[in-house]
């Protein structure tokens, strides 16, 4: 998954505002904003940093290092709206944590465990907490600090067990993924404008710990675009996220909902303050849905869901 917020960014201001940073920030917009306007899958990140150190300076300057050096966690809360919410989306509460397990100059291993209680429109009471499902993601990540971009490796697990087994369906993926986040600093500030970037493919597996594939999943791309503004030195940053996914589905598969490509797209328009070591972010969130997972796979209807949430995260550091 891919870091949505800054981590260390103060560590790294020097030569922002040159000729050759905007023009490879125009570059990377004109490339990634045609290809896949934006992205949301059920497991999408919150506006929250699901890797605090993707961003971070060079291992020598600042990274974390040794054994357990550093973690981040974060609560989140996002209300979908009535009318395009109902009735399979109300309230999803969202709880996590990145640990840092080890890292020196050339790699950092960590583990990130993520659960999400989602909640489903009680009728007649739009604010009521009717719990639908409990969607589940750990992952073990290894990112190689001393190569170009810094990539990271990662194996993930996800599932999701709804409330009424009887007429919903599971959904459970085992997948190795590879990706990069790289910041761009576009102009001085304050006010400052700088431009997050990633990419990110996942290729999905037999399941290791079930004994059957409850998804049509092959494959995903992703591609992630976030111009944030600096209102002012240690205040809050303004930011637009936009995400894309291109998925690839079987669509021979009993859970196959679309065909075999499927493409889902979601843009957030928020307030992070303060930051880098955690704080709060409010946002608006507007994404579309080929496959809700909530439903039995006979159901091909896209969805397209307005929501607000807001996030609150700490990054805590061994002396």
């Amino acid at each position: 998954m891919l870091r949505c917020q800054p981590s260390g960014r103060r560590l790294t201001r020097s030569g922002r505002g040159s000729p050759g940073r905007l023009l490879q920030a125009l570059v990377l917009a004109a490339l990634y904003l045609p290809a896949a306007p934006v992205a949301a899958e059920v497991l999408a990140p919150p506006p929250a940093p699901l890797y605090p150190w993707a961003e971070a300076a060079p291992a020598d300057i600042g990274d974390p290092g040794g054994a357990f050096p550093a973690t981040y966690s974060w609560l989140g809360v996002k209300r979908y709206t009535y009318d395009t919410g109902a009735p399979l989306f109300s309230y999803d509460l969202d709880l996590g944590a990145h640990i840092m397990i080890y890292g020196n100059r050339r790699v950092g291993l960590s583990a990130l465990g993520r659960i999400l209680f989602q909640s489903q429109t009680a009728p007649g009471r739009p604010l009521y907490l009717d719990p639908s499902a409990v969607v589940t993601d750990l992952q073990l990540r290894l990112r190689l600090r001393r190569l170009p971009l810094r990539p990271a490796i990662w194996y993930r697990h996800d599932c999701k067990h709804d409330m009424e087994r009887e007429s919903r369906r599971q959904a459970i993926h085992d997948v190795i993924g590879v990706g990069f986040t790289q910041r761009i600093d576009v102009l001085e500030g304050p006010p400052g404008l700088d431009l997050v970037t990633g990419v990110t493919a996942e290729v999905f597996v037999p399941p290791v710990f079930q004994d059957e594939r409850t998804s049509a999943a092959i494959a995903a791309g992703y591609l992630s675009l976030r111009p944030e503004v600096e209102l002012a030195a240690g205040g809050p940053t303004v930011f637009t996220e936009l995400r894309g996914a291109l998925l690839v589905d079987d669509p021979d598969s009993v859970h196959a909902v679309a065909g075999a490509v499927r493409v889902d797209a979601a843009g957030r328009v928020g307030l992070s303050w303060p930051e880098p070591t955690g704080g709060i972010t409010t946002y608006v969130e507007l994404e579309r849905l080929t496959d809700a997972k909530k439903r039995p796979p006979e159901e091909t209807e896209s969805y397209v869901l307005l929501s607000f949430g807001v996030v609150m995260g700490v990054e805590g550091r061994r002396p």
